[in-house]
């Protein structure tokens, strides 16, 4: 049985104030993006303010948000009138989720579309290892010996489940059969999935081929200095 609780905070915003949100966080005692929300009613504040920094000018531009955790960014984004397609594997973070968007009123604007899905490079199914305790911010595919992530991985047994669970996965071209996305004249990426980034832009031909993909914020720590990163850089030239 997963336990939810609404706490509602000001979001604390750098550069813009979003407003009141209510926000669902899973137990601060073991998240630690819901820690940090419950404690500071901040998350990564640098995230929101990049996305909105680029897009702010251009009401036409709708996000994805690929690796939506429990909305953080795709909450904010709905709350100054942004359309937001919101990318979540694990059930968790999208419970949570869904339940802030209901919160808050979100959905009877359609204002941010939840797709329950792993992204990959193709339609198999992939194994994702959890943590052993409620760390869902944490979670990542495992990549086996090709992994990105190998301080992750050799954690396996301690701090990780010592066997993955098979996850559904989606490539990011299916993305554009979704109504919500045919209506954006434009898109922003966010994308923050541990590692596994450059498997997902091998399935997003037909978008980048689209024109409408205005900018990428994506997490980089994981790919300096490696061949996923040679591969990303290549992508965007």
């Amino acid at each position: 049985m997963i336990t939810s609780n609404v706490f509602e905070r000001d979001t604390v915003i750098e550069s813009c104030s979003t407003g009141k949100i209510n926000i669902y966080l899973n137990n601060p005692k073991e998240d630690i993006v819901s820690r940090d929300i419950f404690d500071k009613n901040v998350w990564e504040p640098w995230g929101f303010n990049t996305v909105y920094k680029y897009i702010r000018h251009d009401p036409s531009i709708g996000v994805f948000d690929i690796g939506a955790n429990i909305g953080v960014i795709a909450l904010q984004l709905a709350n100054v009138g942004r359309k937001v397609i919101a990318i979540e594997p694990t059930p968790q973070n999208t419970q949570h989720l869904c339940a802030s968007i209901i919160e808050n009123r979100y959905s009877e604007l359609t204002q941010v579309t939840v797709v329950h899905n792993t992204l990959s490079n193709d339609h198999k199914d992939v194994p994702f290892a959890f943590p052993n305790k409620g760390e869902y911010a944490l979670g990542f595919v495992d990549q086996g010996k090709d992994n990105v992530v190998k301080e992750m991985s050799k954690m396996f047994g301690k701090f990780y489940r010592k066997t993955t669970v098979p996850l559904k996965a989606a490539i990011l071209d299916d993305i554009m059969t979704l109504p919500e996305f045919k209506a954006m004249l434009k898109v922003f990426i966010k994308i923050d999935i541990q590692g596994f980034e450059h498997k997902v832009f091998e399935g997003s031909e037909k978008l980048f081929e689209s024109g409408k993909v205005n900018g990428i914020f994506i997490e980089w720590y994981f790919h300096r200095n490696t061949t996923s990163g040679k591969f990303l850089l290549q992508k965007f030239q």
